[in-house]
């Protein structure tokens, strides 16, 4: 089997399934009145986006087609990491993404999209203080880590503003 060939239809469907976000947030299709990450998987796993199946199977998606959106989820063991892909529909970029309503100390990572996963910002207050981080209105979609600071469990809304 030549693994070349599977590396490229592996990032063309990645490619493919971006571009149907992208264009699902353009049109408003993909956001729901009362957005929730009820379904937010439980593998912890990093996404890739290298895949349609990363993509999908690693992380929840909330999509603002205003200049904000919220959502709730929860950290519900001492080992869950959630990984949610925040898009804002049309020219909007996202400026800030936050933790509000914490029971417990849980943590925010901002992360770019691209391969490199760059770090953007973290916000680490300690406690049930709200998190937040600003970002370069640069980017029309960010990934927020979520987890808990040494085993902290609670549940939370996501908050992001799009600029």
């Amino acid at each position: 089997m030549n693994h070349n060939i599977i590396d490229v239809e592996t990032a063309r469907r990645g490619r493919f399934f971006r571009a149907c976000v992208g264009l699902l947030a353009a049109t408003g299709i993909l956001v729901s009145g009362t957005p929730s990450m009820a379904l937010e998987p439980g593998n912890n796993n990093v996404p890739l986006a290298d895949s349609a199946a990363d993509i999908y199977g690693d992380m929840e998606v909330l999509v603002s087609t205003s200049t904000s959106a919220a959502a709730q989820a929860s950290i519900t063991t001492s080992t869950d990491i959630d990984h949610i892909l925040v898009v804002c529909s049309g020219t909007r970029r996202v400026s800030n993404v936050r933790l509000l309503f914490l029971s417990a100390d849980i943590d925010l990572e901002v992360k770019s999209t691209d391969a490199a996963r760059t770090s953007l910002g973290s916000s680490t207050l300690g406690g049930t203080q709200n998190e937040s981080v600003s970002v370069p209105a640069t980017h029309r979609a960010v990934i927020a880590k979520v987890y808990g600071f040494s085993g902290a469990v609670s549940s939370y809304n996501i908050g992001i503003t799009c600029t």
